[in-house]
């Protein structure tokens, strides 16, 4: 009798985390639906292991993280690009 209890309680255990584990999937893709894909996928990726609270806790934050890095990425490429150009122009100069 006890062994039967035992192996419900266990299965009881695991059912409720694969129900936790779908519920914070759930949670996530409907918080990035809307977000470009880039930014969805760091966020999934940065949040993939969160349960639902820490995902409600955290997706600001983790947004704000990603598209401030995004913005850097973005403006360090603008750099680069101005800087080849210049060197071109330059160039072409001589």
């Amino acid at each position: 009798m006890q062994v039967k209890l035992n192996e419900s309680m266990a299965k009881a255990q695991q059912l409720k985390r694969k129900i936790d584990q779908f519920k914070a999937l759930e949670l996530l893709e409907s918080k990035t639906k809307d977000l470009p894909t880039f930014e969805a996928r760091a966020v999934k990726k940065r949040l993939a292991t969160a349960t639902a609270p820490e995902i409600e806790k955290q997706f600001d934050r983790v947004l704000e993280s990603v598209q401030a890095e995004a913005k850097k990425a973005e403006e360090e490429a603008e750099t680069t690009l101005e800087s080849e150009i210049d060197k071109i122009v330059d160039s072409e100069g001589d």
